[in-house]
């Protein structure tokens, strides 16, 4: 099993932004106490008997979970329920008998994915897929796993979307930093008057982001490009050859003192170059706002999502570079925290 994880942190490390796999400055010593950390716990890992689990639902879900719980599996009954789901074909266990008995394929396939779990490899890699905005789409490391919260950034800019005063058929968006495609598909899937185009620096982002197009039938509005969005895009761009009607983009934010207090699971197996922001989190945002006026047409939004600290930073960032962009307003997620940003081209 160890095996297995290290092979694909060799392949998360050697073909995905070795320039800046630690570009947050994280030093020898903590990298040396991290991979302590990995041997500890792998050391943990293979002290639970991983082969003997019940037949039953209620009865592998109870033994995946304490097994889960044991070595600090963050979501440990989520994670023992949503793969069960996914070996039954279904997307929740809400209208199973847990009583009932399981197959013995569906036993042993059950033992070998929760052992993949126990490595701390996200569920949403472990099953392959994973829902989002009333799609399902294909999940493959090292490529950022959409969070429910962006299903809120989708919201608004759907509601944006079905007032905005245009005098095409067509509405036309771009996404920068399209990840799986998620964003811009959920766009797709709802606004079937929309055509988007989408950029990620990541070949395997762009490459995941059409596979999941065409699966979901909407890879005949959508145009992915494998580009990275630089500080100085020249006005004569192919990007600007078109105006755009609205710019969207979950941007990297997250300060890069921050990057060591997440979740070891995504630490370990998620693109960091989709999570770190630079030092205040706002290096590609920064890009955002100077790129959104070249691109987008007069009075048209740039949406984003952003770290909490961030609104009144990028008030600020507007006003000290004179850039001709109004900050909107703000929205909270969730969790009451502000977390996306809509400003206008003046």
């Amino acid at each position: 099993m160890n095996v297995i994880v290290l092979n694909l942190l060799q392949h998360i490390y050697k073909t995905h932004c070795t320039r800046q796999i630690f570009s947050y400055k994280v030093s020898r010593i903590k990298r040396n106490r991290h991979w302590n950390k990995v041997r500890s716990y792998s050391k943990l890992v293979s002290s639970l008997d991983l082969n003997a689990a019940p037949d039953k639902v209620s009865g592998i879900l109870s033994c995946w979970k304490d097994k889960f719980k044991a070595v600090k599996i963050s979501e440990p009954t989520e994670s023992a329920e949503y793969i069960l789901a996914y070996i039954l074909g279904k997307k929740t266990l809400w209208n199973i008998d847990r009583e009932q008995a399981l197959k013995a394929e569906h036993v042993a396939e059950m033992n070998r994915l929760c052992q993949f779990r126990l490595q701390q490899i996200p569920v949403q890699y472990v099953i392959g897929e994973w829902d989002f905005c009333d799609l399902t789409l294909k999940m493959e490391p090292p490529v950022f796993i959409p969070r429910p919260e962006t299903e809120e950034l989708v919201v608004h800019v759907c509601n944006d979307l079905r007032y905005l005063d245009n005098d095409s058929d067509v509405v036309k968006v771009m996404e920068v930093g399209c990840g799986t495609g998620a964003i811009s598909l959920a766009i797709l899937k709802k606004m079937p008057f929309v055509h988007c185009t989408a950029i990620d620096k990541c070949l395997a982002a762009c490459e995941l982001a059409k596979e999941n197009a065409q699966v979901n039938g909407l890879g005949s509005r959508l145009c992915i490009s494998h580009m990275e969005l630089t500080d100085y895009m020249p006005e004569d761009h192919e990007l600007c050859s078109q105006k755009m009607d609205l710019l969207v983009s979950n941007p990297p934010y997250i300060p890069s003192k921050d990057m060591e207090s997440l979740e070891p699971e995504i630490l370990r197996f998620e693109d960091p170059c989709a999570l770190n922001g630079g030092e205040d989190g706002l290096d590609v945002i920064k890009k955002l706002m100077k790129f959104a006026p070249k691109i987008l047409k007069p009075r048209r939004p740039l949406w984003l999502e952003v770290d909490p600290s961030h609104p009144q930073l990028i008030r600020n960032y507007i006003d000290e570079q004179h850039l001709p962009l109004v900050f909107e307003k703000q929205f909270d997620d969730f969790n009451g925290l502000p977390r996306f940003c809509k400003l206008t081209v003046s």
